[in-house]
């Protein structure tokens, strides 16, 4: 957990000031924590914008506390609104704890970045910006995008590579001619040859990708379903996020290192 009991309380105290928040109505309050993190938080709690604060602080989780505080922050930084009355000499402590949580940046947003720095190609950007974004709010969605981004790297290197597929071609296939591309199978690379632990790495790879594609139409959103579906957990679609970011970030580093190197 990144944020404790007093830390919340502090964000929260600083914040509300007699049930209001800095300069805002009770309408640009909700349209700002709606563009903030998808929750117009006023209209959910029914309370005071103070209070109604608090209550989020409460319920969310410690990610979205610290992505509206720091817009709030941001908020203030920009002129829009002075500091809470009386509150003034406090702000450089609110400004260190976020700073200081800020850079505790968590594995999935921090490992997507990277990745994204290392694609040039627009599609696959924004379907990383599309698990971040949902994850929160439709954990099946993130299990279908975390498919399609792996099936996306793929093709990218296929492309790349001057090697042809079909449009129906299934993601495990993909993976063969990638893998076998990249010299990542397990029976030839030297690596997983001379050392079982890269040959228990590799060959996990084959798994995930495989899981994933049979859980995207299971749990995601590869078909439609019936009366009795129930969508996983969030965990289970940061896992299926995490682990497509992984496979994607060794797959094309491994292949960019290929193209350095002299034919």
């Amino acid at each position: 957990m990144l944020l404790d009991f007093n830390e919340k309380n502090f964000i929260a105290s600083f914040f509300n000031n007699a049930g209001y928040v800095l300069n805002f109505s009770d309408s640009t309050f909700d349209t700002f924590t709606l563009d903030s993190v998808g929750i117009p938080i006023q209209s959910k709690y029914r309370l005071s914008k103070g209070k109604s604060l608090n209550e989020f602080i409460k319920n969310e989780t410690d990610d979205k506390i610290l992505k509206l505080a720091n817009d709030l922050v941001n908020y203030i930084e920009f002129g829009n609104a002075s500091l809470p009355e009386g509150k003034e000499n406090l702000y450089p402590k609110l400004l260190q704890l976020l700073s200081q949580h800020t850079e505790a940046v968590t594995f999935s947003t921090k490992l997507a970045s990277e990745v994204k720095d290392r694609f040039d190609d627009q599609f696959i950007e924004q379907q990383m910006e599309l698990m971040l974004s949902l994850l929160e709010i439709s954990p099946t969605d993130v299990v279908g995008k975390a498919k399609e981004l792996l099936e996306s790297c793929f093709k990218h290197i296929l492309d790349e590579s001057g090697e042809s597929y079909s449009q129906g071609t299934p993601i495990s296939n993909l993976r063969k001619q990638v893998f076998s591309i990249l010299n990542l199978d397990v029976k030839t690379n030297v690596s997983a040859k001379n050392n079982d632990d890269v040959k228990k790495i590799l060959s996990s790879f084959n798994s995930i990708v495989d899981g994933l594609s049979s859980l995207r139409n299971d749990k995601g959103d590869g078909h439609g379903k019936g009366k009795n579906f129930k969508e996983l957990p969030k965990r289970y679609a940061q896992l299926a996020m995490n682990a497509s970011l992984t496979v994607v970030h060794f797959t094309w580093d491994t292949f960019r290192d290929k193209q350095k190197k002299p034919n």
